[in-house]
């Protein structure tokens, strides 16, 4: 299920009456990533009353819902404060959102990071092509735990159950010496780990002179910046890894072990009704390559259930493909018919096989990933933390991004705070809150 990822509120020190901003997120890093730069505009805008900022997703039918229903919620409790809706869901049904009850503005995602769009007198700033030039990040006074670099925007291809390229526009990429900039400017500023963000992120390059690789990219990043301690990618299209990103995953150990891909199904004639680039062998051979390469790896990957024209075959050789593929995890997603396009027309799956085969995929999804988590028991590896608890324990995320309590040790020489990279061994099943999580003891 789609959630808030997100909500921050921000005191205006500008104005008189101390009036608030508050931006709430919902959807991918790439959001969260440009919500912490809107706060920082909204920091420098004089605001004449409370004012309510949503970043808002439009992947599924179920994240429009819940932005829905956000809506109401902030609207019957604060009737007073203004509602501006932005981010992908504001792009494609602007009429839908500008309708609603509080809110003043719709904002698309060409305008969502300039400042002016926040005190600007018009309701809604929308254009049909979202595609702008890519901006260099806004970097944050007081950075959180890690920084989200997004460096790449928009989506060239068309799968047809996909509404974002309609949502972000074509394909455009940061270039590398901008990229590399701002991470020295947040390492410098003691951030431990970088994430890089994007819709397509292995993508990448393909709109710059000479057309360079992701691989490329991380080179780079940790060539010029040897203080950075860790770096991350998010999701990407295993169709277009590149081999030196490969070769790098192997070696750097800089990079952390966990690759989130994006294969939707494992079934061939899913794939091609749904124009993926990738075939039910080839993700399974990349999958084992990069086991191969880097031991200890973590695999997860982004599955719909009950695609249209799915049947029970197609959808045993997705649960067949999960297994070889050695899968670990998995977000599933009942599929959701998107306007405008194509998968929207096919011949739908009934809504309760849909569900079924979720509720399926889900249970295969915890078993896959509780076999993982047991074999990290008693191993020792570095923490990030991100929030300091009252207990002195705090919450932090491993190398394969698994959500961690670390418990103090009184003879530990680590400092607990926030955005600090400690050294903790994994305590055994027993410690455990829950199967999606570990426990930790600082050394």
């Amino acid at each position: 299920m789609l959630k808030l990822i997100t909500k921050t509120t921000l005191k205006e020190k500008n104005t008189a009456n101390n009036n608030s901003a508050q931006v709430i997120t919902f959807g991918c890093r790439l959001n969260k990533a440009e919500s912490q730069q809107i706060e920082n505009l909204l920091q420098k805008t004089k605001l004449t009353k409370k004012t309510i900022v949503i970043n808002s997703c439009a992947v599924t039918n179920e994240a429009e819902r819940q932005l829905g229903q956000k809506i109401r919620q902030i609207h019957r409790r604060e009737p007073e404060a203004q509602i501006m809706i932005t981010g992908c869901a504001a792009q494609t049904n602007e009429e839908k959102y500008k309708n609603m009850k509080g809110v003043v503005k719709v904002i698309g995602n060409d305008k969502k990071l300039m400042q002016k769009s926040y005190y600007a007198k018009n309701t809604s700033i929308i254009k049909n092509d979202p595609t702008t030039k890519l901006l260099a990040p806004i970097l944050q006074k007081n950075p959180q735990s890690r920084f989200i670099l997004p460096i790449q925007q928009g989506c060239d291809h068309r799968c047809t159950f996909c509404i974002i390229p309609y949502a972000r526009g074509k394909s455009r990429s940061m270039k590398i010496s901008t990229a590399c900039d701002a991470i020295k400017k947040v390492v410098d500023n003691g951030i431990n780990e970088v994430v890089l963000s994007g819709i397509d992120i292995a993508s990448w390059g393909e709109d710059l002179d000479k057309k360079p690789k992701l691989g490329d990219m991380v080179q780079a990043i940790l060539h010029n910046i040897p203080e950075l301690s860790q770096l991350r990618l998010s999701s990407i299209d295993g169709a277009a890894l590149d081999q030196k990103l490969k070769e790098i995953l192997q070696s750097e150990k800089k990079l952390m072990p966990h690759i989130h891909l994006s294969l939707q199904a494992g079934d061939n004639m899913i794939l091609k009704r749904m124009r993926r680039r990738h075939s039910r062998e080839q993700a399974i051979n990349l999958c084992n390559e990069l086991i191969e390469k880097r031991k200890n790896i973590a695999l997860g990957a982004d599955i719909i259930a009950g695609f249209p024209t799915e049947d029970e075959r197609m959808f045993i050789n997705t649960i067949n493909m999960i297994k070889e593929a050695r899968l670990n995890f998995l977000h599933i997603f009942p599929f959701s018919p998107r306007r405008f396009t194509p998968a929207a027309r096919m011949p739908q799956v009934e809504r309760e096989i849909v569900r079924k085969r979720a509720n399926i995929l889900r249970s295969l999804a915890d078993k896959t990933h509780s076999q993982f988590l047991q074999l990290q028991h008693n191993s020792i590896g570095e923490f990030l933390i991100e929030t300091l608890c009252d207990d002195n324990s705090a919450i932090a995320r491993s190398i394969h991004n698994v959500r961690t309590r670390i418990k103090p040790h009184h003879k530990s020489k680590h400092a607990m705070k926030k955005g600090a990279l400690v050294t903790a061994q994994i305590l055994p099943t027993k410690m455990q809150q829950d199967a999606r999580s570990l426990v930790a003891q600082l050394t």
